[in-house]
């Protein structure tokens, strides 16, 4: 994956209220830089940074204006306690726009909302 703009690769928070304190994410690169017109089942990747007490799996949603712009999506493994990275993606068969990306950790089984951090884009 190509290294992309450095101004907005270190954009770190945490969900309001309902983070734990041990856990973190961290977009580390997207690929291709925003804007960006992807084509028909090309991918739009992630490199999420996480620091956790616990092992979990990182998620992101794809949002326009508000509303959710479901796609495929490379799936969520378990990611081990400690620090490290994960690796996600995003693609589409038909026509959306995407302004916001919500990405965030749950535990193991898919509870909850562990931390999360919104990342604006344009694709």
């Amino acid at each position: 994956m190509k290294a992309l703009g450095r101004a907005m690769l270190f954009a770190c928070a945490l969900a309001s209220g309902a983070a734990q304190a041990g856990v973190r994410l961290q977009v580390m690169e997207t690929f291709p830089a925003a804007p960006a017109t992807l084509g028909h089942w090309e991918p739009y990747y992630l490199r999420i940074g996480y620091v956790s007490d616990q092992p979990i799996r990182v998620r992101v949603e794809p949002y326009r204006d508000g509303a959710p712009v479901p796609g495929m999506n490379g799936g969520s493994p378990v990611n081990a306690a400690g620090s490290g990275e994960a690796f996600y993606w995003i693609a589409y068969t038909d026509r959306v726009r995407v302004d916001r990306l919500v990405i965030y950790a749950q535990d193991e089984k898919w509870q909850g909302r562990l931390a999360q951090v919104e990342w604006p884009v344009d694709l």
